[in-house]
């Protein structure tokens, strides 16, 4: 049988061991805690989605109004074109646009 003396130093060796796993657990969670924080400050640095919302329309309102332009400068021209199919079609065997791309290569 264990005598008194022997589970005391098997409890100090427990003890030991118990406050080691606090100490990596603990350690293991600072450093979790570190990276939370670091992801948190990136995603403060990215813009909201209102932003990217607001950046497009101003882009895509800005675009329609010079396409405005573009029509009215040509309204006689743009009554004669012919379908969408067949201008991008030309505009590919001009090497203007790409099979694989909707935008020109000017």
């Amino acid at each position: 049988m264990l005598e008194e003396k022997d589970l005391q130093s098997i409890g100090k060796l427990l003890d030991k061991k118990l406050d080691e796993v606090i100490s990596s657990v603990n350690d293991g969670f600072t450093g979790v805690q570190r990276e939370l924080d670091i992801i948190k400050e990136d995603v403060k640095l990215r813009p909201t989605l209102q932003q990217i919302m607001n950046w497009g329309d101003k882009k895509i309102v800005a675009l329609e109004l010079d396409v405005d332009k573009v029509k009215y400068l040509h309204l006689k021209e743009f009554k004669n074109l012919p379908s969408q199919p067949e201008i991008s079609r030309v505009l590919v065997e001009h090497d203007l646009k790409s099979k694989n791309k909707p935008h020109p290569k000017i």
